[in-house]
């Protein structure tokens, strides 16, 4: 585990290991939302699931912490997600054997834009009743959100001087 702002990254050697405790999470998330009492808010994450090359090392302030291109583009995968929602980028479906099923509950979303002008293909996960079925993902504007939203600021940025 590995704490970062209001979230976090957890790393796994089993690949496996990882979609089990992505539903399992869900779930249990499910279920605390469902005896919740309907004035409080529900408890909500998004998850982003990636497969890269991890690095765990003592950092500057003598504390172990790991980072690397597996924690980053999950991060990034994570920052595209819905609140409830399972994204998982190619690679990681890819390895999973998840390309295989054929099934709408791997959903192909797009290349969307992430930070570092890099180009994720995505997929929605609805698996075991977790994440958010297809019917209620939005396809067509992620893949423009970065560009466009890096063009606002640009302009903004202009206008201010």
């Amino acid at each position: 585990w590995s704490p970062a702002g209001d979230g976090g990254s957890m790393t796994f050697e089993d690949i496996y290991a990882v979609l089990e405790t992505a539903k399992t999470l869900a779930k249990l998330i499910n279920q605390h939302n469902q005896i919740q009492s309907s004035d409080s808010p529900p408890f909500q994450v998004r998850i982003g699931l990636h497969s890269g090359t991890v690095t765990k090392e003592v950092d500057f302030d003598n504390r172990e912490n790991i980072w690397g291109e597996g924690i980053n583009i999950s991060a990034r995968v994570a920052g595209l997600a819905k609140p409830g929602q399972i994204l998982a980028s190619q690679e990681f479906c890819a390895r999973t054997d998840l390309l295989s099923m054929s099934t709408p509950d791997v959903e192909y979303i797009g290349k969307w834009w992430v930070k570092h002008n890099k180009f994720l293909p995505i997929y929605n996960l609805h698996l075991d009743g977790t994440g958010i079925p297809p019917s209620e993902v939005d396809i067509w504007f992620g893949p423009f959100y970065y560009p466009i939203q890096q063009a606002i600021e640009t302009y903004e940025a202009m206008m201010e001087e």
